[in-house]
């Protein structure tokens, strides 16, 4: 601990220090936090001898200011979550970060082939483990192809 010296109160004030929890996990171990997405998030941060507080990252993004609190929303992409805690007497301050990362199902859509006999090519869009979108072109092989001179015949009576 590194303490500051307030000349007009001859006394030492503290460095502030601060502590981030998403979900109840901090960041001692393992270094992140895997999720999925759209997975709820609690952020909740509590500081000692800080005076305001700031966010980055996600839910962050909509400014904390106090010096403890929560912040609830959704997971949508892998990110770093940091809150940073500032003593105003001395200027020091205290930050901590918690990594989340996003896990998906990967997954493709599936559209038409762009033939509509034989062979051709179709685009799908897909999501990878990561959760991030790629699209994908493939070969598909439809049918076979109807034949146009065919006709329905009407059996004879009896």
């Amino acid at each position: 601990t590194r303490y500051s010296w307030n000349r007009l109160r001859c006394n030492l004030i503290p460095d502030p220090t601060v502590n981030l929890t998403i979900n109840g996990y901090h960041k001692s171990t393992p270094t992140s936090k895997t999720l999925t997405k759209r997975s709820s998030l609690e952020l909740q941060w509590e500081s000692t001898d800080a005076d305001s507080c700031t966010g980055a990252g996600g839910a962050f993004g909509l400014g904390i200011s106090k010096t403890s609190g929560k912040v609830f929303a959704t997971a949508e992409s892998s990110q770093n979550y940091t809150v940073t805690c500032t003593n105003d007497k001395t200027g020091q301050s205290a930050s901590d970060t918690v990594k989340v990362n996003l896990t998906c199902t990967p997954s493709c859509d599936e559209s038409a082939c762009s033939k509509s006999c034989g062979g051709g090519e179709k685009k799908r869009s897909c999501t990878g483990i990561d959760c991030n979108p790629y699209d994908q072109t493939v070969s598909c092989n439809t049918q076979a192809c109807t034949q146009s001179s065919w006709r329905e015949i009407t059996p004879p009576s009896n």
